[in-house]
């Protein structure tokens, strides 16, 4: 749905709201996975797969946001995902809700609050 939607701002809400429910389920499996990779090849190998194919999800995702209308100016759709896919790292939420105590609700309205200013013009 995310994707078929023609307003960039509801696309970035909706983003938002999905992948705070995904990270939140995903955070602390990450969280072993990186201790794993250290000591395991195996486990290296699965995490940079998985970071990848989440790198080409959120470039699927710009490109969509950016047929809809123009990004922020002097900014491409390959730094515009890389925005994207720091910004919804399951690190990052961990920070945010674990480390510094937000609720889930405070970080997804700081999600598409930064997105917003960071992509769209």
């Amino acid at each position: 749905a995310i994707m078929h939607d023609t307003d960039q701002t509801r696309q970035l809400a909706r983003l938002s709201k999905d992948i705070t429910q995904i990270v939140a389920r995903a955070a602390p499996v990450l969280e072993v996975m990186r201790g794993a990779s250290k000591t395991e090849p195996e486990n290296a190998d699965l995490l940079q797969r998985m970071l990848d194919e989440r790198l080409k999800n959120m470039t699927r995702f710009v490109r969509s946001i950016s047929a809809n209308g123009p990004l922020r100016d002097g900014l491409s759709e390959s730094q515009a995902a890389e925005i994207v896919w720091g910004m919804t790292s399951p690190e990052l939420f961990h920070l945010w809700t674990i480390d510094r105590g937000w609720s889930t609700e405070k970080y997804e309205a700081w999600l598409v609050d930064s997105l917003t200013l960071l992509l769209l013009p």
